[in-house]
């Protein structure tokens, strides 16, 4: 097993959702600080081929054995995904090709570096049989409205597999399912499902209101994970796979939207009604991961349940927004 707390690492996203618990995942690893590079995407455009063999460089110049985990990502939820379709499809794209092959220009393969991919499950087909397995990857096309992000997810993964059938160079690639927790992204147009939720029904809360919509028939079901399990897989798979056949990342529940909206109405102490609008898009009817391989390759099982893990990120949302009534007062 590789030890983490002697190569440099190079971590993208890290000022995002998933890159922030793969940090503390690595510094709870005793990862020292000063050998995980974070960089921004303000200073370091990933889909810029040149920008990204520059930063490879500066990382990595006279070193062996470095380490880089790709969780920088153009994504958001339904609706993003409904609305800008070529952002997700080509902004991932460019980032994947753009790393993989600055790594290889500068001979990193040769240098013994390892690439960490996040996949999603949003990659596999619409069709797929569940629970979903590895092997059916390439089966069919994604559903819709996040096929785009899905195949570009699935092209990372052949921009390693190809590498490492060429070149030898070693990588991993993860496919997580939904994730959710504290620092989740609550931004109205790029939040996903559970963040969605958490914040209409803690709307609904404090406006004492009657009832709320939702997108969709509220049928379709998603393997939610916690973002706390989905990073310690990430620095598992960098610890011990060196071959980037697909990994599958997820709760292996199968919980659908309106149990979930349900569970987060009860949890908030709403009593309001929950209504509906089949009108709006579903996304893929059905998703439940199979983890054998995860648990056979990384030893790994979430660790927190959907119940524990709604509750700490309602909480952590309360008490963000309870932060900012009280600066917005403060100022007032």
């Amino acid at each position: 097993m590789m030890d983490l707390t002697h190569r440099t690492i190079l971590l993208t996203g890290a000022g995002g959702f998933l890159g922030g618990a793969v940090r503390r995942a690595l510094l709870a690893r005793g990862v020292p600080r000063e050998i995980i590079v974070t960089p921004r995407s303000a200073e370091y455009d990933l889909r810029d081929p040149q920008t990204c063999r520059t930063l490879l460089q500066e990382v990595f110049e006279g070193r062996d054995g470095g380490v880089i985990i790709h969780c920088a990502a153009t994504s958001g939820g339904v609706g993003f995904h409904r609305d800008q379709p070529s952002d997700a499809l080509l902004d991932n794209v460019m980032m994947a090709t753009s790393l993989v092959k600055g790594a290889l220009e500068i001979g990193l393969a040769e240098r013994g570096a390892t690439i960490v991919g996040v996949g999603s499950m949003c990659a596999y087909p619409a069709s797929c049989a569940q629970p979903l397995h590895e092997e059916t990857l390439w089966e069919g096309y994604p559903a819709q409205p996040t096929a785009p992000y899905g195949v570009a997810k699935r092209l990372l993964w052949q921009a390693l597999d190809s590498a490492h059938r060429q070149f030898g160079l070693r990588s991993s690639f993860v496919s997580l399912s939904n994730l959710y927790g504290p620092g989740a992204r609550f931004d109205p147009d790029r939040s996903n499902v559970v963040a969605a939720m958490i914040d209409r029904v803690l709307q609904a809360s404090r406006d004492d209101a009657s009832h709320i919509i939702c997108w969709g028939s509220g049928n379709p079901t998603r393997d939610f994970l916690f973002v706390d399990d989905a990073a310690e897989a990430v620095v598992r798979a960098a610890e011990r796979i060196e071959t980037p056949d697909p990994v599958n990342i997820g709760a292996g529940v199968e919980t659908s939207i309106r149990e979930l909206v349900e569970t987060i109405r009860n949890d908030i102490g709403w009593g309001g009604e929950i209504r509906w609008d089949a009108s709006k898009p579903d996304g893929a009817p059905r998703v439940l991961v199979d983890t054998t391989r995860a648990r056979n390759l990384l030893d790994w099982t979430p660790s927190v349940s959907l119940r524990d893990g709604l509750k700490r990120t309602i909480a952590w949302r309360r008490s963000t927004l309870g932060a900012s009534e009280s600066a917005e007062h403060d100022v007032s």
